[in-house]
């Protein structure tokens, strides 16, 4: 009898761990990554409006958090040939690849995975504060969409500035101006005088002084040096002294005069 139900027991031992091991190695191969590359065509957003992924010139949809965007743009410019590795998912539009990695033409490659989404704010507590005077809401930063991701080239005319003299931009010869945070303007300095010519890729925006080109990278030509607008953190606390544009040379006699500064 023994003999009987022992040679059963392995049959059943057996049928399990080998159900068991299928199961992972289907389970494996459909988070298999592989690598694909490809110039860039298009983009996709996110229902509000954030850059969330991007279509390349042989219809392959990649996919990434749309938190990631601002670290993924400058290496997914329309046109440029990109690497990503990454695993295949499905959704409602169809079969996409979900980046792990994605690498740019220039070799530098950025870590989807490791981005940290922003933390939520957290929820208030104790009692309720008594209503504050109304202020006139702020409007919305600009949202990385497909029709506002760009890159302009151009001679530098001129500079605006803050209220408080700031140097907070550049007005290019093709008409176009550019628009960064006051702080970053002494790590821009060096590249920014007046002649120069300047490549910058950021994201574009309509307000009431035209087209305005939001800068996230700035790169000189005459020396090719590069200045990632995004990552100079702001201080905490405004540092002594305004960052002024460089000095205008007097016009030659006859010239015409200088753009003047917007404010």
């Amino acid at each position: 009898m023994i003999a009987r139900v022992l040679p059963l027991g392995l049959l059943l031992v057996a049928g399990c761990t080998g159900s068991f091991s299928a199961t992972r190695t289907s389970s494996a191969q459909q988070q298999a990554t592989h690598e694909v590359s490809g110039r860039v065509a298009s983009y996709t957003t996110a229902p509000r409006g954030e850059l969330d992924g991007v279509v390349l010139d042989d219809g392959t949809s990649i996919h990434f958090p749309p938190h990631a965007g601002s670290a993924v743009l400058p290496l997914v410019q329309r046109g440029q040939i990109v690497r990503v590795v990454g695993v295949d998912t499905y959704g409602p539009e169809g079969k996409r690849i979900e980046a792990l990695t994605i690498t740019g033409g220039g070799g530098r490659t950025v870590d989807v995975v490791a981005i940290s989404p922003p933390p939520s704010p957290a929820p208030s507590s104790g009692a309720a504060a008594p209503p504050a005077r109304a202020t006139p809401p702020l409007p919305p930063p600009p949202s990385l969409t497909s029709a506002e991701v760009a890159t302009t080239e151009g001679r530098i005319d001129g500079y605006t500035t803050t209220p408080s003299g700031d140097m907070d931009g550049l007005l290019l010869s093709n008409g176009l101006q550019i628009h960064f945070p006051a702080h970053t303007g002494s790590t821009l300095l060096p590249l920014v005088g007046r002649g120069t010519t300047v490549r910058v890729t950021g994201s574009e925006t309509r307000g009431p002084n035209g087209t305005v080109i939001e800068a996230s990278k700035v790169i000189s030509i005459s020396n090719g040096r590069t200045v990632d607008v995004g990552s100079i953190p702001a201080p905490s606390t405004r540092p002594p002294g305004a960052v002024e544009p460089p000095r205008e040379r007097a016009p030659a006699p006859g010239a015409a005069p200088p753009p003047t500064r917007v404010r």
